[in-house]
């Protein structure tokens, strides 16, 4: 996630998004290369995005991110929830809240 908020969202994917991935957002289709596709669009409108994990659980193949995010300094930023599952050292399904 760090990688893909400084805006390297392609290697993030080649090296962490796994065969056959599924995303659950409202906002996208669930595919990796529509998800890749609006984030790299989002890191080209916010250059200086802060993305802040704030605390990290895992149990079994999944693993919760809690973080704020921030399109740039002056903005208050939101809480996000992301949560993965993992298979083969590889993220192949995520949610967001």
């Amino acid at each position: 996630m760090q990688l893909a908020a400084k805006g390297d969202v392609r290697s993030a994917f080649q090296k962490y998004v796994g065969k056959g991935y599924r995303h659950h957002n409202a906002f996208f289709r669930g595919d990796a290369e529509s998800l890749r596709k609006a984030m790299e669009e989002n890191a080209s409108y916010y250059p200086d995005k802060i993305f802040d994990v704030k605390q990290v659980m895992a149990e079994g193949d999944r693993v919760m991110l809690y973080s704020h995010v921030k399109q740039n300094k002056e903005e208050l930023g939101k809480a996000i929830v992301h949560i993965f599952r993992f298979q083969n050292g590889q993220i192949v399904e995520m949610w967001d809240i």
